[in-house]
């Protein structure tokens, strides 16, 4: 089971956490030329991680890993940033 294995979710919430930081950093033009990615939910989640906002509820965090970052995941592989962005 996931939530008694603290490695992995340790792990697993480390990586959301990079991620979100990084949707961060991402260019506000480049964002508007992608709105389909979720990119204030993916900065929210982090903040949520990174700050413990009342707790963290590994149900949540386990249906992100299988659920929303598959979804995820070619969405961003076939993104390529160009000069201007």
């Amino acid at each position: 089971m996931f939530a008694a294995d603290k490695k992995t979710v340790n792990a697993v919430i480390r990586c959301l956490e990079v991620l979100g930081e990084a949707a961060k950093h991402i260019p506000t033009s480049f964002r508007k030329k992608h709105p389909d990615i979720p990119w204030s939910k993916m900065a929210g989640m982090r903040d949520v991680l990174i700050h413990d906002y009342m707790g963290v509820d590994l149900k949540t965090i386990w249906k992100v890993a299988q659920e929303r970052l598959p979804e995820l995941k070619p969405m961003l592989e076939g993104l390529k940033p160009t000069k201007n962005d």
